[in-house]
Order: C-alpha cells, then structure tokens, then sequence
C-alpha cells in the first residue's frame, strides 16, 4: 500500500450506527464482500467501526481496549482477513479507535459502568497493568461515577 496522496484520497466510512446489526455479527465480512465495488469506485480508504469490545454495541463506550474478539462488528481474524483484503486491492484501513470514552466493564450497585475488570490483554505480559483502571481514572464528582481522579 502506497502513502495516501491527500490530492486523491477518497475516504468511505465503512460502517453507520446500526451495521452493527447487519451481518449477523460479522460486519466485517459485509465489507469485504464489496471491496471489488470499492475498488471500482476509486475508494482509497475504508473507514472501519471501533474494533473493541463495549458496552455500547456501536463501539463508542469501549470498556476492554485489547479485546478484539467481542466486537458486535466482528472478530479481530475478520477483522484481520478484511484488512488483508483491503491491502491486496490497494485500498487503506483507517481505524477509529476509541480511547477518550472508555469505562468500566461491570456496573456497580447503582448502574454506573465503572468497574474494570479486565482489559483483554492479560496473556500479553508487556501490556500487565498499562490498561488496570479503576476509580482514580474517571473525575471526582461525576455524577454518573464514584470517580476519585482529579477533579476538573
């Protein structure tokens, strides 16, 4: 894949806010169907959904970073045959990921989404601890968390 001449990109965003549904889990695979379309279309760029597990099936409240096999878009080895795929037919896969709107996996008692407890990446022992939220990562005084960070 070449670099992206910014005279001659043409970005498609490859998902909207329900294609999470379509697909029956596999999204990915709906988009890598119509890659040759793509391709004859002059797209130079897809614009993939939030690949990580969440809370929210649109990705956009992702709580396990690392976790790309609990995706509503797809599991990361459809993830990783769409982007080979993309490759193979010269067009570029931009990834939307999502760091600013993380929280917790669980809820507590009260139904706020700020427990952590895990972040997909356990088996990789060079991540151990970079991703272990917990209180001291969301805002004192939130009214949505019990949040202990600092308060702004």
């Amino acid at each position: 894949i070449s670099a992206a001449d910014v005279n001659s990109v043409v970005l498609l965003q490859g998902f909207n806010w329900e294609s999470w549904r379509a697909g029956g889990g596999n999204w990915y695979g709906v988009v890598k169907k119509n890659i040759e379309m793509m391709k004859g279309l002059g797209i130079t760029d897809v614009w993939l959904p939030p690949p990580s597990q969440s809370v929210a099936p649109q990705g956009y409240l992702p709580s396990q970073l690392f976790n790309l096999n609990a995706s509503k878009y797809g599991n990361q080895q459809a993830l990783e045959d769409l982007i080979r795929s993309l490759h193979a037919n010269d067009i570029r896969a931009v990834a939307d990921i999502v760091i600013n709107h993380r929280c917790g996996d669980k809820q507590d008692g009260e139904g706020r989404w700020n427990q952590f407890t895990t972040t997909g990446i356990e088996h990789r022992p060079s991540f151990a601890g970079v991703m272990d939220w917990g209180g001291w990562a969301i805002t004192l005084g939130d009214k949505f968390s019990d949040g202990t960070g600092e308060h702004h």
